[in-house]
């Protein structure tokens, strides 16, 4: 989104996010439907949804390069772990 529409990267992660919550939602409407839902992905969302804003406030005091240096080690040792 920064390269291609020229979005501040805080702009960008915030946008993403955005798209994370309405994939998250609708993924868990999904399993909800077919009587799947798991315990323990409730165990993993309650606190993340909990800390959303801790996140949020954290990385707005982060510099653009910054931001996108961390991400990008995220992702990378993300792709790495799976």
């Amino acid at each position: 989104m920064v390269r291609f529409y020229r979005l501040e990267q805080h702009h960008a992660h915030g946008t993403s996010l955005v798209a994370v919550i309405f994939t998250g939602l609708a993924g868990t409407m999904t399993y909800h439907l077919q009587g799947s839902m798991d315990i323990m992905a409730l165990c993993l969302a309650a606190p993340a949804v909990l800390t959303a804003r801790l996140g949020a406030l954290f990385a707005e005091t982060l510099s653009a390069r910054k931001l996108r240096c961390i991400l990008g080690f995220l992702s990378a040792w993300w792709d790495w772990l799976w």
